[in-house]
């Protein structure tokens, strides 16, 4: 890289952990940051550019894109990420499925390594600062696994996952440990959702690296509410068909509407068992990897 070039600032996820209100967030602060120095990539803008399918496949979606001929395709991309940004010093992402899907966390990520090495590669340095979110498993697991049956990513039966993380409960310090060894090179922050919603303005601020924004106080998205346990129900049932995007879609706003307290399959005492995993992550992460002061 030149001299000049941009510091990155990658949030990854985890999925499940206020990431939509999170970008949401930063939308609204997007004005602030950009005179602050800050190039903030939004969601919508990603979604534009084909940024995660491109990284997932190893290819361009090439519509609505003038195509460099004279550019490799890292270097288009690349140079449309930083398009607008007018040599900010700054360029900040927030997008979990950098690292998979909402079905992946269910599993730890699998592919953590590989998709980490694929951004790094694209942005052409890895000395990038990574930040990570996360959740007490006994929430964020369930609610993983509604947001996949919500996508239709097929699931195992929540059973058998039940059964994995019960025996084995999935552990954010050992994340954190791919993290580190797949970029040695690369900063690594962490935050919980917790403190997010405590003091979302602190850890806007912190992650962007500049009290120079105004942080407003957004309410919770509605399409990432979690549905019901009669809904998921019968997106479970609709799990082994092959549904047309249409199909899905009727499907998700069918089960939308039916009423019915939160979908929460855990009873106390596996929920005892997840807490505590959690409540050791806490404890033995290490204190220079928190965002906010402990």
């Amino acid at each position: 890289m030149s001299l000049g070039a941009p510091q990155w600032h990658l949030h990854i996820g985890a999925h499940k952990t206020a990431t939509t209100h999170l970008q949401d967030t930063l939308v609204a602060c997007a004005p602030d940051l950009a005179r602050a120095g800050v190039h903030y990539v939004s969601r919508q803008r990603m979604l534009r550019i084909g940024l995660v399918r491109f990284l997932r496949r190893g290819q361009i979606v090439r519509n609505g894109l003038e195509r460099l001929s004279t550019k490799s395709d890292l270097e288009c991309m690349r140079s449309r990420l930083l398009r607008r940004s007018r040599g900010r010093s700054h360029v900040l992402i927030s997008e979990e499925r950098l690292i998979g899907r909402a079905v992946d966390l269910l599993e730890g990520y699998p592919d953590l390594e590989e998709r980490l090495l694929s951004i790094t590669t694209l942005i052409g340095r890895d000395d990038v600062a990574i930040h990570l979110s996360i959740r007490d498993q006994s929430e964020i697991l369930p609610s993983a696994y509604a947001q996949a049956l919500r996508t239709h990513s097929r699931p195992q039966p929540f059973e058998a996952l039940l059964a994995k993380w019960l025996q084995s409960p999935p552990r954010w310090t050992g994340l954190v440990a791919r993290i580190r060894s797949t970029l040695p090179r690369a900063s690594l922050k962490v935050w919980t959702m917790e403190e997010y919603l405590t003091e979302p303005a602190k850890v806007v601020t912190a992650l962007a690296g500049t009290n120079d924004i105004a942080v407003p106080k957004l309410q919770r998205p509605e399409r990432t509410a979690r549905f019901n346990s009669e809904a998921l129900a019968m997106l479970e049932h609709l799990q082994p068909l092959t549904l047309s995007d249409e199909e899905r879609r009727a499907a998700n706003e069918s089960v939308a509407q039916i009423e019915g307290a939160p979908y929460n399959p855990l009873d106390a005492q596996q929920k005892a068992r997840l807490n505590d995993a959690y409540r050791r992550d806490l404890e033995e992460i290490a204190p220079e990897y928190w965002l906010l002061p402990r």
